[in-house]
């Protein structure tokens, strides 16, 4: 069982102003966990932290243990899978060998055909088997995001890190993104860790919601219905709200009986800070 700690982390682009203060976060068991919290409290930044892009100023991540200002980023690597937020930055190579790129850590123990189908299996999984052959920087937004999740996917790490995973997609492809994100969770008992900005996806789809506030702190976690209340919501994000729940459907095998899930009604801006 993976577990990834932090312990009293803070980090800050400048010592006078932190961006995170004393953040405490344990995960320790498998799932789908959505980062969700306003413009400016860190979201983007906690998870260049575990995934050490960024160093705490103060604070240790380890990971089952270790660590992680200790591990090289090979080793780091082995164990996070990482897929950045949407970048205008573009190269030329094609989409094969972009997703391949993802399958580095398995270049020594597996073939270049097994390497190569898990690549392809990947590009089923979201629909772009047709851009195989076409260049990274020929594709629109969409495409570029759907691709750099398919690279991530293919590095089959027990911790698999997106930051947005659904900007530039259309409703139908976040909604098939979320869905499928939360079953790798599950079926492959992997650890997903994403951030997201629609409060009624995270509530239907994420197994624990990690809700950050400002001053760069941790407000709760918890199940979406423990964390979308009309109270958190308010204080977090100002906004004037109603959060009515209804219950979900039951699969045929019975999986997810008696579960509630939160929708968020937003009302009127409480207030508008001037720095924002």
């Amino acid at each position: 069982m993976t577990v990834i700690e932090l312990k009293e982390v803070t980090f800050g682009y400048s010592e006078k102003r932190p961006v995170l203060r004393d953040i405490n976060l344990r995960i320790d068991e498998p799932g789908f966990y959505c980062i969700v919290g306003p413009n400016g409290v860190g979201k983007s930044t906690i998870v260049k932290c575990l995934n050490k892009i960024l160093l705490p100023q103060k604070g240790t991540i380890s990971i089952d243990g270790e660590d992680i200002s200790g591990m090289d980023y090979r080793s780091l690597s082995k164990k996070i899978g990482y897929v950045p937020v949407f970048s205008q930055d573009a190269f030329s190579m094609s989409v094969v060998d972009t997703i391949m790129v993802g399958r580095f850590n398995h270049s020594k123990t597996h073939s270049l055909e097994e390497n190569l189908m898990k690549v392809y299996d990947a590009m089923k999984l979201l629909h772009i088997e047709g851009l195989a052959y076409k260049k990274f920087n020929e594709l629109s937004a969409g495409q570029h995001q759907k691709v750099a999740i398919a690279r991530g996917l293919v590095q089959e790490t027990p911790v698999l890190i997106l930051d947005e995973p659904t900007a530039n997609l259309d409703v139908k492809y976040q909604v098939y993104v979320m869905e499928m994100l939360r079953a790798i969770s599950e079926e492959c008992g992997t650890i997903v860790l994403t951030i997201s900005h629609d409060l009624n996806i995270t509530a239907k789809y994420a197994h624990k919601v990690i809700m950050l506030s400002k001053p760069g702190i941790i407000r709760a976690v918890g199940t979406p219905e423990e964390i979308f209340t009309d109270e958190n919501i308010k204080a977090v994000y100002g906004v004037d709200c109603w959060v009515e729940k209804s219950s979900k459907g039951v699969s045929d095998e019975g999986q997810d009986a008696g579960i509630s899930i939160p929708h968020i009604t937003l009302g009127e801006a409480l207030s508008v800070d001037e720095d924002e």
